[in-house]
Formats: structure tokens, C-alpha cells, sequence
């Protein structure tokens, strides 16, 4: 089995924000982060959703591209925001 886990933009590690010596702009990063995410993305006029789901099927891609990896095999789960994209990445990746 091989797994890649990977924090959503905006969480864990994935900061947004950073300041001018590119150290987080933001103390905390928490769930509130989405609206930063969707405020940059409507820029752009994209959706918050649609980076997400780019996102997390680009993630399968780099997984499917390992030479141990069988990509006829990929499966994925997740826990709140993250079971959500599940589902989007079964029905859209």
C-alpha cells in the first residue's frame, strides 16, 4: 500500500498568506481560511471548489506516477471537507 495525505489549501502547512520574509502573514490557519481562498479564486473567476477538486486530482496523478504504484488500484477517503472531496474526485478524477 502507498498513501500520500496532503493538507487542504489554506490548513496544516498550505499557508495562503505570507509576509515579505515568506513566514505565515496568518497566526492560525483554520477553517475560515476557505473564504481566503475563495476571495483569490473569484479574482480569477474561478470557485473555492474548483482549485480544491484540481487539487486533490492533481494529488492522484503525482500518486498514480510512481513506479510502485498500479493507477487501476487508487482508492481514496477522507473526514469532513476531505469525505466531501472523496466524492467529488470519485464522480470527477
Amino acid at each position: 500500500m502507498v498513501v500520500l495525505c496532503y493538507d487542504p489549501i489554506g490548513q496544516g502547512e498550505r499557508y495562503q498568506l505570507l509576509d515579505i520574509v515568506r513566514k505565515p502573514a496568518v497566526a492560525s490557519q483554520y477553517v475560515g481560511a476557505h473564504t481566503v481562498v475563495g476571495t483569490g479564486a473569484a479574482a480569477r473567476r474561478q470557485e473555492h471548489r474548483d482549485l480544491t477538486h484540481l487539487d486533490g486530482i492533481r494529488s492522484l496523478d503525482y500518486l498514480a506516477s510512481g513506479p510502485e504504484v498500479d493507477p487501476k488500484r487508487l482508492g481514496c477517503t477522507g473526514n469532513s471537507g476531505g469525505g466531501t472531496l472523496t466524492a467529488y474526485l470519485m464522480a470527477l478524477g
